[in-house]
């Protein structure tokens, strides 16, 4: 999905709007209930978010998602095995 965004002329259509805010809720998607991070879904879940800052960061301002998507890259970050993924 990230790479039909990355390729979509349209840039960020409504349809991708609507998962944007899906992307950014960190439990169940990011962590479990347990609040561990879940591995298989970190690289492509970054690869997606960069994929709507790299077409239209105004989407992501517009929806009042700039602070979940910056709990999501502190959350990496502090992370040894998924730094590499906030940075």
């Amino acid at each position: 999905m990230s790479m039909l965004l990355e390729r979509n002329p349209d840039g960020v259509t409504p349809a991708y709007q609507t998962l944007l805010p899906l992307l950014t809720r960190p439990v169940g998607l990011w962590v479990t209930t347990e609040n561990v991070l879940i591995a298989g879904n970190i690289p492509p879940l970054c690869r997606m978010l960069q994929a709507y800052i790299h077409r239209r960061v105004s989407v992501v301002i517009e929806q009042n998602q700039l602070d979940p998507l910056i709990g999501i890259y502190h959350r990496l970050i502090l992370s040894t095995r998924y730094d590499n993924y906030g940075l």
